[in-house]
């Protein structure tokens, strides 16, 4: 960083403008009736630029609040301002109290009175100094009504005999966003100044400044007399006013090969330590399916990710790390979060516009702790209802998945830089949900070969690419799986020539859970170098992270070139430009308070109603009757885990216990001051809800050849039950469908925290209805060839390759309304009450 050691000895008269931001939200939440696939294309959001690299970033950062809009940030030109940046004028401002003198307690813990305030009005030490603010561990001096755009440096006029330490900037709380550490010199005694200057991050808009005793031990403790704000010229890189393009190219001419192969590392926390990240630059991390900082409160992942960002900003270029979380339904990995619906369940609402929203909900929850990149959503398309991952998927059309990543648009925002906004991850690139069963881990479907014509994978698979990068999505993440026996993460021709070259896709590549390790070349250092070469750019080394950035650096000129390492860290850089993080690289904890907030709680209650599917509903069973008393039974009633299925609070069950409300604790809290009640015996009527079998897993764990539940149903209801399923795939539940006393069936899907929103429509509450739609063909069994609906006039998505989405491994119809006998309810089937 530049520095700058500029003390001017004058006042000036302190001035103070208030800015205006605009606070936009999209409030449109019109439902989609997606009886047919070409109803979900023509209401898709229209396609627009978002490439990623060439724009003027003169724009308002991380502290303003963001639109979610459909549009993405125009960065195809090469602009900046039309008027020249003028940079502001230096702001000097007094401090204002000591030893009882002035107008605050600078004695005591805790908030003093600081102020702006004119030299005229000044009370002086007796000495004839001008007033100064003492400030010692934990206590703070707060300065309001501070414009901070553009200033990036502050110089502090102290006095120390405390042996030094440090003082932390801070803005709107003594622990709000820091934006500035400034080493306390130990002057020698409280009379003797001298003047110390820190760097600022890029702070745009009016702030209350806090100026925080940092140390412990009987450190941080000094006198201030008075702090300049000061705009100093930055390299290229680091100055706002250039453009991205300008800023990353000078940022690259600066890099060492050691630091460029840093960026391209990714490490786990359980593994990578801070000095780590300092030591080889590196370029991101990740927490692993159980990693986090027990226990998983706000301000314990705040803390966590603040540290690991602020050791990545003591490398000698300060380049902000990426830090990376699997937050596929929510915040899973936060206690407390907002935790939505599954894609599966997702799917099935058809709302587009409310999956946005989403989105939205999810990147502000990760922000608030500093988790700005996500891997999601999945755009898999699952075709074979036996794998275990099919809950991440959106649904077995095509049509629809792509029509669901407006999820992207929630997550991104109209500017990555805008407050709440956070990288989305496309996934798993290309093909992982056509595997064929016995290709894949244990001979059963998990990163197995999906076997097809190439032209039967564009349209089914790489079909929602498209979608994904019209909505400006920033990282794409390849696939364990397999295409015709080359593995994805070695495939070249799919990722630079399809991805990059036809589709357009612009951010970086990032390979999974150490997928490099299983790609066929004999050798570590043959693995790295075959994907680089096919296109990947970040590698998710959880472990071996150190050993990728030594070979990685002994390949340079041995079946590497610099220019594809230089390409690589150029997209990487683009994205972290684009993102604000070099401005705004911490936690943004203003936004903790939205984290399962009433609004939040509210928008995931409705994905839950309008994910429910009804299967059954004999005789009108349903709605139910407040006044009838309830017998409420099975493993999913009284458990928010089982609700929220696998990657909640951990990988394939959760750690801790998840917080939310359960289906009992809906229905209580429903009947309450109602006629009807919940009984154990003599009921009128039964509510059994059951789980699938097991009620959480992830990936490869969730393999089964006949997926079914656990049986916990019990139905002894004078007048009948209702089943209310909880699981991430249709099931085996014939024999329910066929048994009198179960009058309902309610497909339920992983609902998350919310399990009020079943409770909901089961008795429509203010009105609800089951309004879901399976977003996947539900077969008698899973035991025999899998079967889907296809579109068989699918669009060609590349002009020159003829798209049939029927021609996969597998059965197919075409007819909802006449499915084959192997169908027990087709694609896009639900019953409305």
């Amino acid at each position: 960083m530049i520095r700058l050691f500029l003390i001017l000895f004058f006042l000036l008269t302190v001035s103070c403008s208030d800015d205006a931001s605009d606070n936009g939200d999209d409030t449109s939440s019109d439902n989609l009736d997606s009886s047919s696939e070409s109803d979900l294309l023509n209401d898709s959001d229209s396609n627009m630029d978002t490439s990623f690299g060439d724009t003027g970033s003169d724009t308002e950062n991380r502290d303003t609040e963001s639109d979610s809009g459909t549009e993405n940030m125009d960065t195809e030109t090469d602009t900046v301002d039309s008027d020249p940046f003028v940079p502001p004028d230096d702001l000097l401002i007094q401090a204002e109290c000591a030893f009882g003198i002035g107008t605050g307690d600078c004695t005591g813990a805790g908030a003093v009175d600081g102020t702006n305030i004119n030299l005229a009005d000044n009370p002086q030490l007796e000495n004839g100094d001008t007033t100064v603010g003492y400030i010692d561990s934990g206590i703070w001096l707060s300065y309001p009504g501070i414009d901070l755009t553009d200033y990036n440096s502050i110089t502090i006029n102290v006095s120390s005999d405390g042996g030094g330490g440090t003082y932390e900037i801070r803005i709107d709380s003594p622990d709000g966003q820091l934006i500035g550490t400034l080493t306390l010199p130990d002057t020698g005694d409280w009379t003797a100044w001298e003047a110390a200057e820190a760097d600022l991050m890029a702070t745009s808009g009016v702030h209350t400044l806090y100026i925080v005793g940092g140390g412990t031990n009987d450190t941080g403790i000094g006198n201030l007399d008075w702090f300049m704000l000061k705009y100093i010229a930055p390299p290229t890189y680091l100055d706002i006013h250039a453009t991205v393009s300008d800023r990353v190219e000078d940022l690259l001419s600066r890099m060492t090969l050691n630091e460029k192969a840093g960026q391209m590392a990714q490490g786990a926390v359980s593994s990578v330590s801070t000095s780590e990240v300092t030591s080889l630059a590196l370029g991101s991390v990740l927490s692993g399916g159980s990693d986090g900082p027990y226990p998983y409160g706000a301000l314990d992942w705040a803390d966590h990710t603040d540290k690991y960002q602020q050791a990545a900003l003591n490398t000698r270029l300060g380049i902000p790390l990426l830090y990376g979380i699997d937050a596929v339904h929510g915040h899973g990995k936060l206690r407390g979060a907002t935790i939505i619906p599954h894609n599966i369940g997702l799917g099935a609402t058809r709302d587009l516009a409310l999956v946005k929203k989403l989105g939205r909900l999810t990147g502000v929850e990760l922000a608030a702790t500093g988790c700005f990149w996500t891997f999601a959503p999945a755009v898999s398309v699952a075709r074979d209802i036996r794998w275990g991952r099919t809950y991440e998927s959106f649904g077995e059309s095509p049509d629809l998945v792509s029509s669901m990543t407006t999820f992207i648009e929630g997550l991104q925002g109209t500017d990555l830089s805008q407050s709440g906004n956070v990288l989305a991850t496309a996934k798993h690139y290309a093909g992982d949900g056509g595997a064929t069963w016995g290709t894949g881990i244990s001979n059963q479907i998990d990163q197995g070969d999906a076997i097809m014509s190439e032209e039967s994978l564009r349209a089914i698979h790489i079909r929602p690419y498209y979608d994904a990068v019209d909505k400006g999505i920033g990282s794409i993440m390849p696939s364990y799986s397999s295409f015709n026996g080359v593995k994805m993460h070695e495939n070249g021709y799919l990722i630079n020539t399809v991805l990059r070259d036809e589709i357009g896709f612009t951010g970086f590549t990032i390979s999974d859970w150490d997928a490099v390790y299983d790609l066929s070349a004999g050798s570590f250092a043959g693995q790295i170098r075959d994907a680089v070469n096919a296109g990947v750019d970040m590698f998710m080394y959880p472990q071996d992270y150190s050993d990728f950035i030594t070979t990685l650096i002994s390949l340079v000129g041995n079946g590497v070139t610099q220019s594809t390492i230089d390409n690589a860290v150029r997209r990487i850089l683009t994205v972290k430009i684009s993102m604000g993080l070099f401005e705004h690289p911490f936690a943004d904890r203003t936004l903790i308070s939205e984290i399962y907030s009433d609004s939040h709680r509210a928008l995931a209650r409705e994905a839950v109603r309008k994910s429910l599917v009804l299967l059954k509903n004999t005789g009108s069973f349903l709605p139910l009757s407040s006044s009838d008393s309830v017998c409420l039974t099975g493993s999913g009633a009284n458990s928010v885990e089982n609700q929220s299925g696998g990657w909640t609070l951990g990988w394939t069950a959760p750690s801790v216990t998840p917080i939310g409300e359960t289906v009992r604790e809906a229905l209580d809290s429903y009947l309450s001051g109602k006629t009807g009640n919940r009984v154990t015996t003599g009921c009128n009527v039964g509510i059994s809800v059951i789980t699938e079998d097991p009620a959480t897993y992830a990936e490869m764990y969730g393999d089964m050849a006949n997926p079914s539940h656990d049986n916990s149903q019990s139905c002894t209801a004078a007048n009948g039950c209702v089943l209310v399923i909880l699981g991430g795939r249709p099931l085996n539940i014939e024999a329910i469908l066929n048994d009198s006393k179960y009058k309902a069936v309610v497909m339920a899907f992983y609902p998350g925290s919310e399990g009020g929103g079943i409770i909901d429509d089961l008795y429509s509450v203010n009105g609800a209805k089951f309004t879901g739609k399976l977003p996947m063909t539900w077969p008698v069994d899973a035991v025999n060839t899998p079967v889907n609906y296809c579109n068989s006039n699918g669009a060609d998505n590349d002009n020159s390759k003829t798209a049939d989405e029927c021609e996969d491994t597998g059965a197919h119809y075409s007819n909802t309304s006449n499915p084959p006998a192997s169908v027990l309810f087709p694609y896009g089937y639900g019953l409305t009450d």
